[in-house]
């Protein structure tokens, strides 16, 4: 049976990949080395009692009893998931508690203890159903009184400005999955008038003269660029554009365009 002592932190270590102990076993092993040249440099890690003889019934005793002296506890490995001590009833320890639990969330250590029937469990003894019915609760919680600033509650007990701000903002920095390049549905919209001459600067135009015959010419614009601005500020002062593109267009000999592209950059 791996089982430990650690004197120094005061631990009667159980370790993998052992999951089942014997009462008996365990008190034996604690009794053995209490009585080790190292054990006998330290206070005794447990009660001396063991089994107790029924006094009514001479010669019937008890389950054996393990009384562990604070701050002994006894401790599973990490990890070790679910884990029992069987055969003996054990009490004492750190505040009355005998078992330390792994530290590891999910193992769960029972102490199983026919003398009374009793039953301790160590560790995190949450189980599926409590984490289940922990969300319903959440979710079927009243929101009345629930004010305190800045929490979640408060924030939905104010349905005026759940509505009006939270709401609002979710629409407009959406992103607009399959709807274009956009980084959000509020940029996308301000392109789209921008690119209706709405807040809107063409610039670094260049023209290309185009000979109709006799003497008759025309000038006709082959490229530029195009920018977009957030308000007619910036527009005016060619300052803070949020979208830019590059224009061509291409013409017959008769000066009709042909061809046009505008292209974001």
């Amino acid at each position: 049976m791996p089982l430990t002592i650690d004197y120094g932190n005061e631990i009667v270590g159980i370790t993998s990949p052992t999951v089942n102990v014997d009462g008996q076993v365990l008190h034996d092993f604690i009794e053995d080395n209490m009585a080790s040249p190292e054990g006998l440099l330290y206070d005794d890690v447990i009660q001396p009692e063991g089994k107790i003889e029924d006094p009514n019934n001479p010669g019937v005793y008890s389950q054996i009893i393990l009384i562990f002296n604070s701050p002994w506890q006894v401790q599973f490995w990490g990890g070790s998931g679910y884990t029992r001590i069987y055969g003996a009833k054990i009490v004492g320890g750190l505040a009355d508690q005998p078992m330390k639990a792994t530290g590891t969330a999910g193992d769960i250590t029972v102490l199983e203890s026919p003398v009374d029937g009793l039953t301790v469990v160590s560790g995190s003894g949450v189980t599926a159903q409590d984490k289940v019915d922990i969300i319903t609760g959440v979710w079927d919680l009243a929101l009345a009184g629930h004010i305190t600033a800045g929490t979640t509650g408060e924030k939905l007990n104010n349905s005026s400005e759940l509505v009006v701000t939270d709401v609002e903002d979710a629409v407009w920095d959406a992103d607009p999955a399959n709807h274009g390049d956009a980084d959000s549905f509020g940029l996308a919209l301000k392109t789209l008038l921008g690119l209706q001459q709405h807040n809107f600067r063409l610039k670094d135009q260049i023209y290309q003269q185009v000979n109709l015959g006799n003497n008759n010419f025309k000038y006709v614009l082959t490229s530029g660029t195009i920018r977009v601005y957030s308000n007619a500020a910036d527009a005016g002062n060619d300052v803070n554009h949020f979208a830019q593109y590059t224009i061509t267009a291409s013409y017959d000999g008769n000066g009709n365009c042909t061809a046009y592209t505008s292209v974001p950059v």
